[in-house]
């Protein structure tokens, strides 16, 4: 549903309006204490609320029907999963956005073509960063988000179906764990034990991908 759907905004007596999704915030303010969002616009009202928001003062709110539509946040959370590969960590959708994260170390792979399709669906949005660059755990990678506060059914399929197509649509090539040397030359690294620069430079790097295989040897060449 959009914003300019005029004859679809109803104003219902709170106790009609269980079932229908909230058009408006309405914000709650503890003197002192506490002004925010009570429920932000696209909730939608459970018997659970109807007390809530007669304490609030609301005796009436703008509402409106799904009318087979998805509501933003289901909606963006199944375009989400259907894009994500199994190194990927969804959080959990906001105001119609999930977003992507890196369940591992690796190199972000992102199937362009792919996301250009899923961009082309009407009311979906997916952007990403640039792929084929070294990710670490927990880094933001992606968001998607449906742009009304609901979107037609046949738009999420489409959407879905795009993702099926590519799939995945996002995702990470895990490093792999590979043995590492170092071997030191020079007299100036006698007797064994002895810092240098190169040790301090390569122990610093090796250590950022893998803390705990890292040992160092040295050999004296003559």
């Amino acid at each position: 549903m959009k914003y300019y759907e005029k004859d679809r905004i109803q104003s219902l007596p709170v106790k009609k309006a269980v079932g229908r999704m909230l058009l408006h915030d309405i914000t709650r303010i503890v003197p002192d204490l506490f002004k925010g969002p009570a429920f932000k616009k696209g909730h939608i009202i459970t018997e659970a609320d109807v007390e809530k928001l007669l304490d609030l003062g609301k005796q009436h709110v703008y509402v409106a029907c799904l009318n087979g539509e998805v509501h933003e946040n289901d909606a963006a959370e199944r375009i989400a999963r259907a894009a994500a590969g199994k190194n990927i960590r969804l959080s959990d959708p906001k105001e119609g956005k999930v977003g992507f994260s890196a369940g591992t170390s690796g190199l972000l792979k992102i199937d362009v073509d792919g996301l250009t399709q899923l961009n082309s669906v009407p009311e979906v949005i997916c952007a990403t960063l640039h792929t084929n660059q070294v990710v670490t755990p927990g880094q933001d990678l992606a968001g998607t988000r449906v742009i009304p506060l609901s979107i037609d059914e046949n738009h999420v399929i489409a959407a879905e179906k795009v993702c099926q197509e590519f799939f995945p649509i996002i995702d990470i090539k895990p490093f792999s764990r590979l043995d590492v040397g170092l071997v030191v030359t020079g007299s100036e690294v006698f007797p064994a034990g002895s810092k240098t620069d190169s040790d301090r430079w390569s122990g610093k790097n090796l250590r950022t991908w893998d803390p705990e295989s890292w040992a160092r040897k040295q050999f004296l060449m003559t």
